[in-house]
C-alpha cells in the first residue's frame, strides 16, 4: 500500500469516527436516543467519549496530512493527543478514587 492510498483511507477513516461523534453529540443534545447508543437498553455514549472520538478524527486528519508531505499541523496532532491522554487519564482516576 502506498503512502496516497494510506493517506487516502486514514481521510475516510477520520471522517467516519469524527462523524460518529458528532452524532452522539446531537443526540445528547437533542435527546434522540438511538443517536447515543446503538442498540435500545444498551448503555449510551458518554459526551465526554464522543467529544474524544471528534478529536480522535482531527488528529488522524492531521496525521494523513502529515503523511502526504505537510508537516504544517505536528503543534495541533499533539495538542489533540495530549487533550485525548488526559481525559482518559481523568476518567481513570475517577474510577481508582470513586468520584
Amino acid at each position: 500500500m502506498t503512502a496516497k492510498n494510506y493517506s487516502g483511507t486514514a481521510l475516510v477513516f477520520s471522517i467516519t469516527i469524527a462523524a460518529v461523534g458528532s452524532l452522539v453529540l446531537l443526540g445528547w443534545q437533542t435527546e434522540i436516543e438511538f443517536l447515543k447508543r446503538i442498540m435500545p437498553g444498551q448503555v449510551a455514549m458518554n459526551p465526554v467519549t464522543a467529544l474524544c472520538f471528534i478529536l480522535s478524527g482531527i488528529g488522524l486528519y492531521f496525521s494523513a496530512k502529515k503523511q502526504e508531505g505537510n508537516n504544517q499541523f505536528a503543534f495541533l496532532r499533539t495538542g489533540v493527543a495530549v487533550t485525548i491522554i488526559l481525559a482518559g487519564l481523568l476518567k481513570l482516576w475517577g474510577f481508582i478514587f470513586d468520584s
